[in-house]
């Protein structure tokens, strides 16, 4: 049977850069057949296009950077499946596509993150991202994620549930499973945020560490702790140290930065518990990296002079006089 091709370029992440050239094509029937003997064309919604979508999008290279980032620990589990087992393989709906696989500490367990486009928009010209219906072109109005936690030792498996799109104003993003903390209690999720909307300050969601079983309710302070980009994890995921804002320096107004960076704290991972370890007058800190055989942690810490010109009001560190040092100190 004669069949015509429907051309869908590979996805480009984070809102989705020009300059796709690769494509996958959707082999539909040709329309020269009586119409009794036509199967119907994929709709804008339909399983087949959103399910290449998703299919397209692992093969961005963004996307496989950021895949590359988590921390599977599967070269250290010999009995991880490539892809969830035909009894449990009612759980992913048609249109959803392998994601990554995050696994505990102990290989007892594994996080199957599967990755869908949820709906398609018409678009005027060739975005970065798009399917070809017709004489039409359409564009991935939105992503989900459906995560499952799967038992190594039984094959049990179930849905811990779905991870959406968080989306503001000027942002969007999705939070991704990173790693299961040390002691395979919780889970740490990195947000892959989109780039910023027309005119808007650029966001970033930074990470979240819930328990395994409040993976999709991150909104739930009392259960989620809350990270900043400006974070880093050492000990096999069982600590963390962060910058976070200070009152012994000016704040930027909103929208703008949410931290001034004026303080070194460290995170506990298994008892959540945080706190201070360095905190100076008009200091603001970045870091560098954590040499765990040392035990230390080098950054730089910079120095904030304010003047008559620069006086010390909000926003004065975008014009404050800086001056910068090489520092280091004991991982707590």
């Amino acid at each position: 049977m004669a069949m015509k091709k429907i051309i869908v370029p590979v996805i480009c992440l984070l809102f989705f850069g020009a300059g796709c050239q690769r494509a996958s094509n959707i082999n539909v029937p040709a329309t020269n057949l009586p119409p009794a003997a036509i199967a119907p064309q994929p709709t804008v919604d339909s399983a087949e296009v959103l399910k290449q979508l998703s299919l397209n999008w692992q093969k961005d290279g963004e996307m496989s950077m950021h895949v590359k980032d988590a921390k599977d620990n599967l070269e250290s589990c010999s009995n991880i499946p490539s892809s969830i087992s035909v009894a449990n393989a009612a759980l992913v709906p048609p249109t959803y596509s392998g994601l990554l696989t995050v696994a505990t500490h102990t290989c007892n367990a594994a996080l199957m993150v599967y990755a869908s486009c949820t709906n398609a928009i018409e678009e005027m010209n060739t975005p970065g991202q798009w399917v070809s219906v017709g004489d039409k072109l359409y564009a991935c109005g939105g992503w989900t994620e459906k995560v499952i936690l799967t038992d190594l030792k039984t094959g049990q498996a179930r849905v811990l549930g779905d991870l959406n799109l968080v989306a503001g104003g000027n942002y969007g993003g999705l939070f991704v499973p990173l790693a299961f903390t040390k002691d395979d209690s919780r889970i740490i999720l990195n947000a892959w945020m989109f780039s910023p909307g027309a005119g808007g300050g650029e966001v970033d969601l930074g990470y979240k560490v819930a328990p395994v079983d409040s993976i999709t309710d991150l909104d739930n302070a009392q259960k989620v702790f809350s990270l900043p980009r400006q974070t880093i994890f050492y000990g096999d995921f069982a600590k963390a140290v962060y910058l976070g804002n200070s009152k012994k320096l000016p704040s930027f107004s909103q929208p703008g930065p949410a931290s001034n960076l004026g303080t070194i704290m460290s995170l506990d991972l298994a008892t959540m518990k945080s706190a201070t370890v360095l905190e100076e007058q008009d200091t603001t800190y970045q870091f560098v990296a954590v040499d765990e055989v040392k035990n230390i942690l080098n950054f730089k810490a910079i120095k904030n002079k304010f003047t008559k010109t620069c006086p010390r009001t909000e926003d004065a560190l975008i014009c404050s006089q800086k001056t910068v040092a090489d520092r280091t100190l004991s991982l707590p």
